[in-house]
């Protein structure tokens, strides 16, 4: 039996697609030249040392989902801060008129 097994990994990911793509983006990290980031190394063959990795939760990853949220909630709070400063232009504005007017 392989170790550690495709239904361990399984539970690991959301799908298999998902463990085979972090699987080989992975290998092919540890074949760039990457460090290793366990000590143990159930084979020499990357793929091997991928799905280690990968059971010993030394991997993450994010959704889809997890990113579009994240990106939307980064887009609001810049959105939010933009908010004030377009309200200080105004105030400045309206004292820079009422000055004028004062003038006059």
């Amino acid at each position: 039996m392989l170790y550690p097994s495709i239904n361990e990994l399984r539970k690991k990911v959301d799908s298999r697609y998902t463990l085979c793509i972090l699987a080989a983006k992975r290998s092919r990290d540890l074949i760039d030249g990457k460090p290793l980031l366990t000590s143990h190394i159930p084979s020499p063959r990357p793929v091997s040392m991928a799905a280690q990795e990968l059971s010993e939760d030394l991997i993450s990853y994010k959704s889809a989902e997890q990113v579009y949220a994240e990106r939307a909630e980064a887009e609001k709070a810049k959105a939010e801060a933009a908010e004030p400063e377009a309200d200080a232009a105004e105030v400045i504005e309206e004292a820079a008129e009422e000055d004028t007017e004062t003038e006059e």
